[in-house]
């Protein structure tokens, strides 16, 4: 058996939107919580994790037709309280929190002066 060519245009980089529009609306939300190295199933925007795992976010800039849209600037990420968390992960877009003790941190993202909505998690 022969394995097909990659299609044409399979240059990894399809999570980037060929869209340069002006960004309009920033989303985020809680990609997946992650307990024991495994995605716990269900977890996308949960409100609340366990102390040792880990919480996945992700934000998304869009344009004013609600299109994923390239930014000039990165996304910038406010808590507002990090006693209780690590913040990690080497992608702007999609921080890591690894929960290290009770407590709760609501958090936001800016881009390009557009601010998401507000994601609150408790940790227990």
């Amino acid at each position: 058996t022969t394995t097909p060519p990659p299609p044409a245009d399979d240059d990894g980089d399809e999570f980037i939107p060929d869209n340069n529009s002006a960004v309009a609306k920033v989303t985020a939300k809680v990609f997946f919580v992650e307990c024991g190295g495994a995605a716990i199933p269900g977890s996308e925007n949960a409100t609340s994790a366990e102390v040792g795992c880990r919480v996945h976010l992700d934000t998304t800039p869009k344009d004013s037709g609600g299109k994923p849209t390239q930014p000039k600037n990165r996304p910038r990420w406010v808590y507002s309280d990090t006693s209780s968390i690590s913040i990690g992960g080497g992608n702007p877009y999609t921080p890591v929190l690894t929960v290290k003790g009770p407590g709760s941190t609501s958090a936001y993202s800016v881009i390009d002066g557009v601010q998401s909505n507000v994601i609150s998690i408790k940790f227990k």
